[in-house]
């Protein structure tokens, strides 16, 4: 059964539509809040719900996925999910920020993380940085070798 619409209190979404939202003035600004929480989360939701399906199901679930999705997109979201543990994401933070320190040692992504949150940090601005202290560490393995 696939989903067509969605209400959320006064909204009503569909997909490719405006949103619609009727009632009081601050059904506006819940409604917008709630469609931001769901951009916000969902690549996370996805990834998860694709890692548990690939553990139920196995590798072959992935040949029966018809999400209207790319296949790369749906790989990212898998990657970040599987690489970025659930202990480790940072409440506040984009997908992107996560998708930074996928590659880096999960004993060293909430620190980046945090410091990221903690300096208000744009995902471009986390990016560089996370660059940033990979060359470090390169370096201070090399000079400890």
């Amino acid at each position: 059964m696939a989903l067509t619409e969605l209400r959320a209190g006064g909204a009503l979404l569909r997909p490719m539509e405006a949103l619609q939202v009727r009632g009081a003035k601050e059904d506006f600004g819940a409604s917008l809040e709630y469609a931001l929480f769901v951009q916000r989360n969902s690549p996370f939701w996805i990834g998860d719900l694709l890692l548990q399906a690939e553990a139920a199901l196995g590798d072959d679930f992935y040949q029966q996925l018809d999400s209207g999705c790319s296949l790369e997109m749906i790989q990212r979201y898998v990657g970040v999910s599987r690489l970025v543990p659930k202990r480790n994401r940072v409440e506040g933070l984009s997908w992107s920020h996560h998708s930074y320190v996928a590659k880096v040692p999960v004993d060293k992504q909430l620190e980046l993380l945090l410091y990221a949150k903690q300096e208000g940090l744009t995902s471009k601005q986390f990016a560089t940085y996370v660059s940033e202290r990979k060359r470090q560490w390169g370096s201070d393995l090399k000079e400890t070798n």
